[in-house]
């Protein structure tokens, strides 16, 4: 069995033996990124959310290629369902999120329990997802030059990833190309402005919602890709992030009383 190292953030308002439990998986397209990528936004999340925490670290591309990562994240869901009480978590509340490739990784997680008629996370934390990993075939945005992601770095990203070309229209890798997003968690997507994947995450969104998913949306017009990073330097990435986990906390508070979450 692999071992994946992993970080709880535990607040202290979640002290009872049944708290709700976030799996947030760090951004760096499946190549970068470790538990101290993410550390800054998962100690907020944790903080002004009143959940649990618990930060995945997957393996990484070129060394372990597509499906290792979604592969890391399923055994991760499974772990926490099944140890749930010796960490303090409700093995019924257990959300999954991340940002950027992590994002990504959620829902490709999320679409796999669903066609193994697996047991699903509650919410789905999608903060500006990858979408498709074919870069070359997406249509040029105006901010394909943005730092920090660039479509050149995206296309280095998914060169690393995935094995051969054929990769890109598995739904477990181009989340996208599923044929169907229904029956999915209800879902919070987050979009960065200044993002060359703000397009792809607004029409996955609107095709959730289409497809009959609560989608509740967060838009941050003047924050660029990658600012769940900058949320310890820059004010206002940081007053996102805290709206986000607001957000978070609103959701499972309503799952816990009314024992599903509404739109």
């Amino acid at each position: 069995m692999t071992k994946l190292p992993a970080r709880l953030y535990r607040p202290n308002s979640a002290m009872a033996a049944d708290a709700p439990l976030l799996i947030y998986l760090h951004f760096g397209g499946c190549v970068l990124g470790d538990l101290d990528t993410c550390h800054t936004a998962c100690s907020l999340i944790a903080e002004h959310s009143g959940c649990l925490v618990l930060s995945v670290g997957y393996r990484l591309a070129p060394e372990h290629r597509f499906p290792a990562a979604v592969e890391d994240v399923l055994t991760a869901f499974h772990w926490v369902r099944s140890t749930a009480h010796r960490i303090g978590a409700d093995p019924t509340r257990v959300a999954i999120g991340g940002d950027s490739a992590g994002a990504y990784l959620a829902i490709a997680a999320s679409l796999c329990l669903r066609d193994q008629q697996q047991p699903m996370p509650c919410l789905q934390l999608l903060i500006y997802p990858v979408v498709d990993m074919d870069r070359r075939a997406m249509p040029v945005t105006p901010h394909d030059g943005n730092y920090p992601l660039s479509r050149e770095d995206m296309i280095w990203f998914a060169d690393q990833y995935i094995r051969a070309p054929i990769d890109v229209d598995d739904p477990r890798c181009s989340v996208g190309r599923a044929k169907s997003l229904s029956d999915l968690p209800p879902t919070i997507m987050v979009h960065a402005g200044n993002d060359l994947l703000l397009s792809e995450g607004i029409a996955l969104a609107q095709r959730l919602a289409r497809e009959g998913n609560p989608v509740t949306t967060l838009d941050y017009p003047a924050l660029p890709h990658a600012f769940t990073a900058m949320s310890g330097g820059v004010p206002r990435a940081r007053e996102a992030l805290i709206e986000i986990a607001s957000t978070i906390a609103a959701h499972l508070k309503t799952s816990a009383h009314e024992g599903r979450i509404e739109r």
